[in-house]
């Protein structure tokens, strides 16, 4: 799409290319139509594994990480919109738990996320070592051996405060 005249390219066979939607985080369907017309190139953050539709333009700003190129939307692809209305009010807690003086959380390897109370010794000693004072963000990545989501001592469910 052009903002400067606000037109959008056909495809040349799929015309308007409508695409039905899901929540990037919980694959949950949004029950939103987008019309992507000619931009039918996905890509997707190696950082967060967020998936973008049309050039890397946007790709490129999401976490300064790599862009990988996954090539042509199929012709009945859904494709991925923001947080659904559960992921929003989740993410918000999770600010609101980091604003608090707790810590954000990601796993490498289950890409799970969430939030870690003030009240929990790691959240004290990672802001501690690291210097950031609440309410500015800060946070820590797992692995699978230390995972709370899908580590060895699994104790909640990815996304969970």
């Amino acid at each position: 799409m052009n903002d400067d005249d606000k037109t959008l390219s056909l495809h040349p066979t799929e015309g308007l290319n409508p695409r039905l939607t899901y929540c990037y985080r919980c694959g949950l369907d949004m029950n939103e139509i987008l019309l992507v017309g000619a931009h039918s190139l996905k890509h997707k953050c190696t950082g967060c594994n967020q998936v973008f539709i049309g050039d890397m333009s946007a790709a490129k700003k999401c976490c300064e990480a790599k862009v990988e190129k996954l090539g042509e939307l199929r012709s009945t692809e859904k494709i991925p919109l923001g947080p659904c209305e559960a992921c929003e009010t989740e993410l918000q807690e999770h600010s609101d738990v980091v604003k608090l003086g707790g810590i954000f959380w990601k796993c490498d390897d289950c890409k799970g996320t969430g939030a870690i109370r003030h009240t929990a010794p790691l959240a004290q000693d990672v802001r501690k070592s690291v210097g950031v004072e609440p309410p500015d963000p800060c946070g820590v990545v797992f692995s699978k051996s230390d995972c709370p989501a899908c580590g060895p001592y699994a104790t909640v469910e990815a996304g969970s405060a």
